[in-house]
């Protein structure tokens, strides 16, 4: 794992009577994972089943790699006009929000400062920070594999292509992903590309075999559309999550 990036680290928020409608996130407690939730949408979290028809839009195995507690499809967050509730679908231990475990399928509604446990990875439901609305080159754009914990530091140059190496080909992509036998079963060697614009990161498929989405939205060959810090990029079902960290001494 690079040491040249990192998430801050996870504090929990205080508890608001006052929360407004807006743009929130989940922050992993061991890692500082943030995942941005959709105003107006659905995300699905889960873990990483290269097998499964039906994946998971956000991968959680690295922060549950002790506790191996979280399902293929575990929970179910919503957002309609920047309001979000929360469901179980099903897991095998179950959701909690602030130690009360959920009835399966029953929605709660999440509030700033709530605790919410999926197997062995405990979130904290926070806003979004100051700095996701500064301009990209302020800090450091990175990507983190949610599957195995790496960090990718994206450099500054105008397009990088993610997929994983073939050496048989004598083919690497700028960002190599192919490392392990569960990534090598959905990502392609030539799987997605992102394209610096006008102070933004665009992604577009390369004709994937697994498809790409971002943030569960499927993104098509030869359309770029922006990625913005807490999104998650979906290659086949192996997520990365974009983001910007403070650039390094």
């Amino acid at each position: 794992m690079s040491t040249e990036v990192h998430y801050p680290p996870a504090v929990r928020p205080e508890a608001t009577d006052l929360d407004v409608p807006g743009p929130k996130m989940l922050v992993a407690q061991a890692t500082g994972h943030r995942i941005l939730l959709p105003e107006d949408g659905e995300l699905i979290l889960g873990r990483l089943d290269p097998s499964a028809q039906d994946k998971a839009d956000v991968d959680l195995t690295f922060e549950d790699r002790a506790a191996w507690g979280v399902s293929r499809r575990h929970a179910r967050i919503t957002g309609w006009r920047g309001r979000y509730e929360i469901e179980d679908l099903g897991s095998s231990i179950g959701t909690w929000v602030n130690e009360i475990k959920l009835a399966l399928r029953i929605r709660q509604a999440l509030q700033v400062g709530d605790e919410v446990l999926l197997g062995g990875c405990l979130m904290f439901f926070d806003r979004t920070p100051a700095q996701w609305k500064m301009p990209l080159s302020s800090g450091q754009p990175f990507l983190y594999a949610t599957f195995s914990g790496r960090y990718f530091p994206l450099p500054p140059q105008d397009t990088i292509l993610i997929g994983r190496a073939d050496p048989q080909l004598e083919f690497t992509p700028d960002i190599d992903l192919g490392d392990k036998e569960e990534v090598i079963a959905v990502v392609s060697r030539r799987h997605a590309k992102l394209t610096w614009h006008g102070e933004q990161f665009m992604v577009e498929d390369m004709g994937s075999t697994f498809k790409t989405q971002l943030n569960g939205q499927q993104v098509y060959a030869g359309i770029k559309v922006p990625i913005r810090p807490g999104q998650h990029l979906w290659l086949g079902g192996y997520t990365l999550a974009f983001d910007i960290a403070e650039k390094p001494p």
